[in-house]
């Protein structure tokens, strides 16, 4: 019942469960309520970030690139979530933490399997840039960067 609340499923009585597909316009849509919420979580959370955040997140990164040399897909995914998680752990709202990995989720696990290597190397790339704003200091600059840069959906 909760995944079809959150929109995974459609459960037809009497005759299963079907995974709802998303459309282009669906994953457009998406994107842009995770650069919303992602972007009011870098807000709220950048003041309590520290060094540890800083290497967890270099750490995770450095493994992205790696595991798209024949790896499956699945590792690829949770490194990316991984490197996110490591900063959205110290971020004050659960609320918004738990709306952006619900929205994440139907994107990136539940779904959509395998976004191919240009999507891999384009996240190891921008989130160098991330840490980049971090290591400076920047939470404006580093928020407004994963709202229009990160999270805008350019994968036709």
């Amino acid at each position: 019942m909760q995944m079809q609340v959150e929109g995974f499923v459609t459960i037809l009585p009497q005759r299963g469960v079907v995974v709802n597909a998303l459309t282009h316009e669906d994953k457009k849509y998406i994107f842009e309520v995770c650069g919303g919420l992602e972007y009011q979580a870098v807000i709220s959370t950048f003041p309590l970030l520290t060094e540890e955040h800083i290497l967890e997140m270099e750490m995770y990164n450095s493994r992205i690139m790696m595991s798209s040399k024949g790896s499956r897909y699945e590792d690829c995914n949770a490194i990316n979530s991984n490197f996110h998680n490591a900063y959205l752990k110290a971020c004050p709202n659960p609320y918004l933490v738990y709306l952006l990995h619900m929205n994440r989720e139907r994107l990136f696990v539940f779904t959509e399997r395998d976004w191919g290597e240009k999507f891999r190397e384009a996240n190891y790339n921008e989130h160098n840039v991330i840490i980049d704003l971090v290591r400076a200091g920047d939470a404006q600059k580093m928020a407004e960067y994963i709202r229009d840069i990160h999270w805008a959906y350019t994968w036709e």
